[in-house]
């Protein structure tokens, strides 16, 4: 009953956003999306659809805002990202350039003299802290997968160089001045990599963490508040918050979902609270909040498709990709539907299939990926020449998607020349897990 009241109170907060908006009789469907607190677009046409009904908004004007939903918001510029394309399965959303350069700029200022800067998480922010002028140490932590061997690439040839360090089983111990956390607006990774950050950085210096507002669904204002007090406990205490200021592109796995959905894309509709901690003093850490989840991915990356394959029990029989939705992209990108729960396949493009044998798909995958993995003398997974038909035909299939989806991500891109943009292949059998993993001081 609570989660019913808690659900009929932010639509009747959102409805009175939007028909605020709706007075303005010149703004778009898609200015309106940049001017509420984050609202996925499905909730605001539903708030629409309730305005209009109700007689609270005049019809033919919601109308006219209904007839703008599919249209792509003329000031979009998407570019291609210099990393691997973000993934559903990793829940991956990047700050705009200027927020992520502001957001350096703030660590810089506030953080104690001669400290380093930690990026955790956010590797857009590093790839732009590679070009700025920073005289600090600065490490990025992150997964070890194929943004992060990207991201290494990158360093090696940039002037301002960045420690690389990934996730694995020990706490870091850095005495940062600054830690930079990015979590999945989920509070099961929040949770932790608050804890972490508190743990990574000195006492007098700030953790600066990017939270869901109260647009995005009930519960945003009272998880900020109960984050608030852990956060306490945990030696950190609230600074300051600056809301809506942090500006996120939108993923091309978003953008193929919203089209899914007949929805044009929106420039910077995406906002986040910026919450700023000092650390104040040294608390144990809870240690239980690190275990990781038992679900593991393989990645792989065909072209610029990033190929996630959920590797469990035992293959039983050859079979091809199995469509889970029509046309096979998704039409959201919350993990709370549950046909992403039956996926065993997913693409950086939103794309799910189910599958009774993910081991061929695997074979099929690293069949594409010449990497030294790859290359090594193995026996090959399948046991008769049928099985051996299926992983090329597979294999077939995977390079149609690929191209495909980079069809689709061109589609998105001006037409001036784009930099980085040469195809690179990857395979790792590392899992990616849909919570963060426990860190260390290990360098890459």
């Amino acid at each position: 009953m609570s989660r019913v009241l808690a659900q009929a109170d932010f639509e009747r907060r959102i409805d009175e956003q939007v028909l605020g908006l709706l007075s303005r009789s010149s703004l778009s469907f898609h200015a309106m999306l940049g001017a509420l607190p984050s609202v996925y677009p499905t909730n605001v046409i539903d708030s629409l659809t309730r305005l209009s009904a109700t007689g609270l908004a005049d019809r033919s004007r919601t109308e006219e805002l209904r007839a703008q939903i599919g249209r792509r918001d003329d000031a979009l510029r998407s570019t291609r990202t210099l990393l691997p394309l973000p993934h559903p399965v990793q829940f991956e959303w990047r700050f705009c350039p200027d927020t992520s350069q502001h957001l350096l700029e703030l660590a810089d200022e506030m953080a104690p003299a001669s400290t380093p800067i930690v990026l955790f998480g956010t590797p857009g922010i590093a790839v732009e802290a590679l070009h700025l002028p920073i005289a600090r140490r600065l490490t990025f932590i992150g997964e070890n997968n194929s943004v992060t061997q990207r991201l290494r690439a990158l360093n090696g040839a940039a002037e301002q160089s960045l420690t690389l360090q990934f996730c694995t089983m020990a706490y870091p111990q850095m005495g940062a001045g600054a830690v930079i956390v990015d979590p999945p607006w989920y509070m099961d990774f929040v949770k932790p990599m608050l804890a972490i950050a508190a743990h990574t950085v000195c006492v007098g210096g700030f953790v600066f963490i990017s939270l869901p507002p109260e647009g995005v669904r009930p519960s945003a204002i009272d998880d900020q508040t109960n984050l608030i007090r852990r956060a306490g406990r945990i030696g950190l205490r609230l600074h300051s918050i600056q809301p809506l200021s942090l500006y996120y592109e939108t993923p091309f796995f978003e953008q193929n979902a919203l089209a899914a959905a007949g929805i044009g894309c929106s420039q910077r509709w995406r906002r986040g609270d910026l919450l700023v901690f000092e650390k104040i003093s040294i608390a144990t850490p809870d240690s239980s909040l690190f275990v990781a989840r038992k679900r593991e991915w393989c990645e792989f990356v065909i072209g610029r498709m990033r190929l996630f394959v959920r590797r469990e029990g035992q293959p039983t029989c050859p079979t091809a990709l199995s469509s889970l939705v029509e046309g096979d992209v998704l039409p959201t990108v919350s993990r709370r539907d549950r046909r992403r729960l039956q996926a065993a396949v997913v693409t950086s493009g939103n794309r799910i299939f189910a599958s009774n044998n993910p081991e061929l798909i695997v074979e099929a995958a690293l069949s594409l990926c010449k990497t030294d993995f790859s290359s090594r003398s193995r026996q090959p997974l399948w046991s008769n020449t049928n099985e051996a038909a299926e992983v090329e035909r597979i294999a077939d299939e995977l390079t149609r998607l690929s191209e495909q989806e980079a069809a689709e991500e061109r589609a998105t891109l001006p037409l001036s020349p784009i930099a980085g943009g040469q195809a690179w292949r990857y395979a790792s059998i590392n899992s990616s897990r849909e919570r963060p993993e426990v860190l260390s001081g290990a360098t890459i």
